[in-house]
């Protein structure tokens, strides 16, 4: 069975005519008659974007959310006008209070970045939620990935993004950062979000719940941006272990750490920008 992965929002636009770059996420994939929706970027480009493709939203029935960041999650309601009383699959955490904290230009900064919306309002829209840290699959093919255990030596890739503790901020752990495991004639492909949990621990959790050790493909965001060379050097590592044969690099990987992947792997790295498909 065909399976196509198309990009609908992400930093960058790859496709010439008409589509906007927003940082964010969302990917279509279109398999059989299945169409599923992997997280809705920030809103802005979202309905645009999918109707400068030709891809039609209302045939949507189900969106899976990475985790409850506004540039993963804004779109939520708009997709709602469009394709009402679809499911909403994610972990129970993707509602809570979520914050950045930063040197802006007139000193510290406190950010809300959580998701816009309340569920009473998106379930007021339709929205049916499935919300459970378990991994399952949602859909004939498609599995996700549910909550993701960490090692001891856990840490976050970015001390600046917290949640509330109390009257103070603490590091938010991003219980629920969550992947999609999607089969394709290939071989497996594993759809990232933001990869908050960190690629080892992700892939390490898909590999003890699925029994799969090699993708086909990895693809979105890896939060290798926020890191450092040997982050870098260490997921270089993963992905030869796993035999990753294209890996399409977004959002939060980041300009440099693309480029190192690219340079030690060649033109089995490419771009998943904004207008981009990928076909298994």
């Amino acid at each position: 069975m065909k399976t196509t992965l198309t990009v609908l929002c992400e930093n960058t636009a790859g496709f010439p005519m008409k589509i906007m770059g927003e940082h964010g996420l969302s990917i279509l994939i279109e398999r059989g008659e299945e169409r599923l929706l992997f997280d809705t970027g920030q809103g802005i480009a979202l309905l645009r974007n999918a109707s400068s493709l030709g891809k039609d939203l209302s045939q949507v029935t189900r969106v899976a959310l990475s985790h409850g960041h506004y540039d993963h999650t804004g779109g939520l309601s708009d997709f709602l006008d469009v394709s009402p009383n679809a499911t909403v699959c994610a972990h129970p955490d993707v509602f809570i209070e979520r914050f950045a904290r930063f040197e802006g230009p007139t000193g510290p900064q406190t950010m809300s970045i959580g998701i816009p919306f309340s569920k009473e309002a998106l379930e007021e829209k339709g929205a049916a939620f499935d919300l459970s840290p378990a991994l399952r699959e949602i859909s004939p093919g498609i599995t996700f990935s549910g909550e993701i255990p960490r090692p001891a030596d856990w840490k976050t890739w970015d001390d600046r993004l917290v949640v509330k503790d109390g009257d103070d901020f603490r590091s938010d752990p991003f219980l629920d950062d969550a992947s999609l495991i999607v089969d394709t004639a290939p071989g497996p492909v594993l759809v990232l979000g933001c990869a908050h949990a960190g690629l080892h621990p992700i892939l390490e959790h898909v590999r003890k719940e699925t029994g799969i050790d090699r993708f086909h493909a990895i693809l979105g965001g890896t939060h290798l941006g926020a890191g450092t060379q040997e982050d870098w050097e260490n997921a270089l590592g993963l992905f030869e272990s796993c035999g990753v044969e294209k890996i399409a690099t977004s959002h939060c990987t980041g300009f440099h750490a693309a480029s190192f992947l690219a340079g030690h792997l060649g033109d089995r790295v490419s771009p998943a920008s904004a207008g981009v498909s990928f076909e298994f």
